[in-house]
């Protein structure tokens, strides 16, 4: 498997509510090749995974509602 395949099998999700972190991170990673998803909240994410299933997950730990703390203990 070639290091392009193995970055397009990694799947990644970035949840941040400051929409030019969210697309910065985003972009950064596509260009390297991975599977990115993307949400602008908690909430979100949850939808985003349900259907997109994400073997990293960037979450801001400071977002309206939902903590990203507490995120990712309903993602684990």
């Amino acid at each position: 498997m070639s290091e392009t395949e193995r970055r397009r099998a990694v799947r990644i999700l970035i949840v941040d509510d400051e929409t030019i972190v969210r697309q910065s991170l985003a972009d950064w990673f596509q260009q390297d090749g991975y599977e990115v998803h993307t949400a602008q909240n908690a909430k979100e994410a949850l939808r985003v995974v349900a259907e997109h299933p994400a073997d990293i997950a960037f979450l801001d730990i400071k977002m309206p509602g939902m903590d990203g703390l507490t995120l990712q203990a309903r993602l684990a």
